[in-house]
């Protein structure tokens, strides 16, 4: 059955303007929009859309 988690944590995030591509950890090339987000996290990186950033992510200030 599956549960539901919550994350936890604190990542730096930028939001792009321009439509970008990064590479997964399993070696995809992953294709972003712009306005997505690039989130980064111990080193790893990927895309957040808009929507789902704002309604999952909360700033905490610099």
């Amino acid at each position: 059955m599956w549960q539901t988690f919550t994350r936890v944590g604190t990542v730096t995030a930028d939001q792009r303007s321009e439509p970008w591509t990064w590479q997964s950890d399993s070696g995809h090339t992953m294709h972003a929009d712009a306005g997505d987000w690039v989130v980064h996290e111990d080193g790893k990186t990927w895309s957040v859309r808009d929507d789902i950033f704002k309604n999952t992510y909360q700033e905490v200030g610099e």
